[in-house]
């Protein structure tokens, strides 16, 4: 499959994620209106944002492949200081994360880590990544805490944006220490292909105010470990529907999105 059938197959399965929305989730019979609304992904942020994400990437990677280290160390320090101070501290662009600039500045930095892999110093990050995860997850959680104890009143949604600088280095870690690590089974493959579905399920308007009103009920009955019990809960039942869909779906979309690379391409 050549890389117009790849992006036509991602797209198709975004499609296939909403239509289970549509099946499993909503209150309403099943109409023409309701299947076209769930098509046109303007509902979700992070579906749009994605979209235009899978149509861009051939082009960076157009610019990427011909590009040396040294390149693309520059254009890595200039994008996370431009994303730092006009998007984070100044919201002039990018204020949140949620939008696909903040998918571009994780494609280049994904891109980054892969070609340095053998670094010396990327090494080394990669055996202490769980440490530095710890440690930014540690310091994101106690200086919120902090500030709320001493009467500082702070935007939650911001200080827990997607690109809060605390975040992101705590993501880094994580991610440059789980792809040092010599996995043996295809479970950690499988499970990953549902998780976008697990995204699209758990944040639909059909389940939000349930799981609201569940989740307020166990926090005042069993505090932060019932909170946590409950998130795994969701988020095993999601991936459950999402890949029991995924199979179900699965020669439908391969040979739609072949089809249809090949209609592109020509």
């Amino acid at each position: 499959m050549g890389e117009h059938g790849k992006t036509c197959d991602r797209l198709y399965r975004i499609w296939r994620s909403q239509l289970i929305l549509l099946l499993l989730l909503s209150n309403h019979p099943l109409n023409m209106k309701e299947l076209i609304i769930s098509m046109m992904f303007t509902t979700n942020w992070f579906v749009v944002s994605y979209i235009m994400l899978l149509l861009i990437a051939p082009i960076m990677e157009k610019s990427l492949q011909t590009a040396t280290i040294k390149e693309q160390t520059y254009w890595m320090v200039f994008l996370t200081i431009f994303n730092l101070v006009f998007g984070y501290w100044l919201g002039k662009v990018n204020d949140n994360g949620y939008n696909a600039i903040q998918f571009v500045w994780l494609y280049y930095i994904a891109r980054y880590l892969r070609v340095t892999q053998n670094e010396t110093w990327n090494q080394k990050l990669q055996h202490h990544g769980l440490c530095i995860w710890l440690s930014a997850t540690l310091m994101l959680a106690f200086i919120f805490i902090g500030l709320s104890c001493i009467g500082y009143t702070i935007d939650t949604l911001r200080w827990f944006s997607y690109n809060n600088p605390l975040l992101m280095i705590a993501c880094i870690g994580l991610f440059l220490w789980i792809s040092h690590l010599k996995l043996k089974s295809n479970m950690v493959n499988v499970v990953a292909t549902g998780m976008f579905g697990v995204f699209l399920l758990h944040t639909t308007p059909f389940v939000i105010p349930f799981r609201n009103e569940v989740t307020a009920q166990i926090f005042a009955d069993y505090s932060y470990f019932g909170i946590l019990v409950e998130s795994i809960a969701i988020m095993v039942v999601c991936c459950v529907i999402a890949l029991t869909f995924n199979q179900i779906t699965k020669p439908v979309i391969d040979y739609v999105a072949e089809k249809s690379g090949k209609i592109i391409t020509l």
